[in-house]
């Protein structure tokens, strides 16, 4: 599956869970305002599915419709998930998912040497602003339609990562790194502002990256391409770090990411080949521009040359981040794939039994390995079903085993 397919593919199944989530308020909510809003709603999402399942990888206005509808997708849910949460499918999830999402959490924190990882004050909360951390609370915030969507859970451990830098405070420090700083943006006309406020971000959303793949392996790169943005095929801004924000470009991430499990000797795995920088800079000998405007192409190529100019220095922190993780921290290791895709049989039915002895990382990515693949929301279901009881058989002595 190309990249292209699988966003498509995932966006045309995310259509068809909201419509499913949409049904389900509409039985319980009486009130006709609310009932019509929701109808109209339904048929907005019906012509967005539409339009995405004609979409083909050569057109660009096609990848760019593919964007447009997976950004509708990201705002409909974020809408609506307080409706979800009262009235639809979330009304009766049980306390399963809670159970799940402290076992993952509490493997991560073990991972990093945490002497009190059962204890420590780091909470997941579903609902609110999505995807963020409160570091003086210790809180991180996830959509409350993510209760029931393992595939996305990978960025908990980005979000831990936040969490815990103490692992690489020395490193951000590092005078040898600051000097880089230099010439990092010089290359650009543009004379962005609060460059250091930026500079800074940027390190600590590469640690994030680096110590969320160090400890959870491919599910957190798996969950990026689940809430695909394909920033590719945004216009560029000026000035240049506006554009960006405080977040380092899709494209570099993934490329972190993806060397990340390389060091660690898990870059084989299929779909984490689709989500390196060569392949997503090689979608501009896929797309066929006669259909777009000069403006269009020329955008484009910048956003190609500025993440040649990105990607060097993010790489100099790569490095360093990842030694000074790999000295205190435990690994998402090829063992542990290979647990996971024991896991991802059994969840297929082809095996009979889960294994013995599993960790919730192992449970997460032998979703994963399937959820990449998977084109029926019945099935998905169905996966879902069969996993979130294991997490159920995770146990301290499991945990404790990890080296």
């Amino acid at each position: 599956m190309s990249y292209f397919d699988l966003i498509k593919t995932h966006s045309l199944l995310s259509f068809s869970r909201l419509v499913c989530d949409i049904d389900s308020i509409l039985t319980s909510v009486k009130d006709p305002k609310h009932s019509k809003s929701f109808q109209l709603l339904k048929k907005y999402i019906d012509r967005a599915y539409e339009d995405v399942l004609i979409c083909e990888p050569k057109s660009l206005q096609n990848w760019k419709t593919l964007m447009y509808a997976t950004m509708i997708l990201d705002e409909y849910d974020s809408c609506f998930s307080d409706y979800l949460t009262r009235f639809g499918p979330l009304k009766t999830v049980g306390s399963l998912p809670y159970l799940a999402i402290d076992r993952l959490c509490e493997e991560i924190l073990f991972r990093t040497g945490i002497s009190d990882w059962k204890n420590y004050p780091c909470c997941v909360v579903f609902g609110g602003n999505p995807y963020c951390t409160n570091t003086g609370l210790c809180l991180i915030r996830f959509k409350a339609t993510d209760l029931k969507r393992l595939w996305n859970w990978g960025i908990i451990s980005h979000e831990i990562g936040h969490l815990v830098t103490s692992i690489t405070k020395k490193t951000t420090e590092d005078q040898k790194l600051r000097s880089h700083d230099k010439d990092f943006f010089s290359k650009k006309k543009a004379n962005p502002p609060n460059l250091e406020e930026v500079y800074l971000s940027w390190q600590s959303e590469i640690i994030a990256d680096v110590f969320g793949t160090f400890v959870l392996g491919p599910s957190l790169l798996c969950a990026h391409a689940m809430i695909p943005r394909l920033w590719c095929f945004m216009e560029v801004e000026e000035p240049f770090v506006k554009f960006f924000s405080k977040h380092p470009p899709d494209e570099c991430r993934y490329s972190i990411m993806q060397k990340v499990l390389q060091k660690n000797s898990l870059a084989e795995i299929d779909f984490v080949k689709k989500m390196g920088l060569e392949n997503i800079a090689n979608i501009r000998k896929m797309v066929d521009f006669d259909d777009s405007t000069n403006d269009e192409t020329t955008a484009f190529e910048d956003r190609i040359k500025d993440i040649e100019i990105i990607n060097p220095q993010l790489e100099v922190w790569l490095d360093a981040f990842y030694s000074e993780i790999e000295k205190k921290v435990k690994p998402f290791s090829i063992r542990n794939w290979e647990k996971s895709l024991e896991i991802a049989d059994y969840l297929k039915g082809e095996k009979t039994n889960p294994p013995d002895n599993v960790l919730p990382s192992e449970i997460l990515n032998g979703v994963i390995s399937i959820k990449m693949s998977v084109k029926d929301l019945k099935e998905e279901m169905k996966i879902m079903e069969k996993a979130f009881p294991l997490f159920e058989s995770v146990t301290d002595e499991n945990i404790l085993t990890i080296n």
